[in-house]
């Protein structure tokens, strides 16, 4: 008669051989308290994350913005300092200066136009010619630009106190 240890000898082996027949003993599920921690802990872990990940995106986000304003300050500032006229010409002439210049009278129709006011020359129209480029104008034209400018109109030629 086959004695216990050679039962027992059999019965692992057969359960190797058929899992299905074997016995499991069904797996410990967690008490009530230790499924409520770990369901505080999920949460927990979950709102450190989004925490970290809102602080870094709002971070991400003032740096862009701060990038942005300098960019535009830069660029404002630049584009400021690439149209602003040399000092020279911000300048005008002098009212004694402007009266130096050579003036008369139109005694003819001259068929060019005034390139300040976009009118023709008539007869008896007072006009001045600058003395280093030799263009023409109307004299109130050109007297209200050379006040503001010290080049000419045309073509930005200086006028200067050595023409005069």
């Amino acid at each position: 008669m086959p004695n216990e240890e050679d039962l027992n000898d059999s019965m692992s082996l057969d359960n190797r051989r058929h899992p299905t027949t074997a016995v499991h003993a069904p797996a410990a599920k967690p008490k009530g308290g230790a499924r409520l921690l770990s369901i505080i802990l999920r949460f927990i872990v979950m709102h450190i994350v989004l925490s970290f990940f809102f602080l870094f995106a709002g971070i991400a986000v003032f740096i862009l913005i701060l990038l942005c304003i300098a960019g535009k300050f830069l660029r404002h500032r630049r584009r400021r300092r690439f149209f602003q006229q040399p000092e020279i010409e911000r300048r005008g002439l002098s009212r004694e200066e402007i009266r130096c210049l050579p003036c008369f009278r139109s005694a003819e129709l001259v068929s060019d136009d005034c390139v300040v006011c976009l009118e023709g020359f008539r007869e008896g129209d007072w006009c001045r010619v600058l003395p280093g480029c030799k263009h023409l104008f109307h004299r109130i034209c050109v007297d209200r630009w050379l006040e503001r400018s010290k080049v000419c109109p045309i073509c930005r030629g200086g006028v200067a106190a050595r023409w005069i």
